[in-house]
């Protein structure tokens, strides 16, 4: 693991988790569940540690 700083925000570069895969269907189904039909494509651009 590699901790960058910038001015306003903390940055950590690790090994890509196979957990993250899990992770982004959880939030995909929860934008679905919300948009309903008007979801046309859902795409993982990033990374957010928000499921721990």
């Amino acid at each position: 693991m590699t901790e960058y700083k910038s001015e306003n925000r903390d940055y950590t570069v690790e090994e890509y988790p196979p957990a993250w895969v899990e992770k982004f269907e959880v939030l995909k189904n929860l934008v679905v569940s919300i948009f309903g039909d008007k979801t046309l494509h859902i795409e993982h651009v990033g990374s957010l540690p928000l499921l721990g």
